[in-house]
């Protein structure tokens, strides 16, 4: 990165998918660390897929979606799907 030698576009910035929300992202709006969602993710709490074309997980940009994380981690939600 010193010498500005990029494997992939995504190095050298954060990527922003219109319409959606990543996990850093998502995690920057909740106050959270990317680890706890990725967490929540491999242990089956979040279901979600991949998106293929992106190859991230992306959640919808809406304040419902927001709102049903902040449920979770009151821990009045006990799984999420999207």
């Amino acid at each position: 990165m010193r010498h500005r030698l990029f494997v992939g576009r995504s190095q050298s910035h954060p990527r922003h998918v219109s319409g959606y929300l990543t996990v850093p992202q998502l995690a920057d709006k909740l106050g959270v660390s990317r680890y706890w969602i990725y967490d929540r993710i491999n242990n089956g709490t979040i279901q979600v897929s991949k998106d293929m074309k992106q190859n991230l997980y992306l959640f919808p940009d809406q304040p419902r979606t927001v709102e049903r994380f902040r449920r979770l981690l009151a821990g009045k939600l006990h799984n999420l799907r999207f």
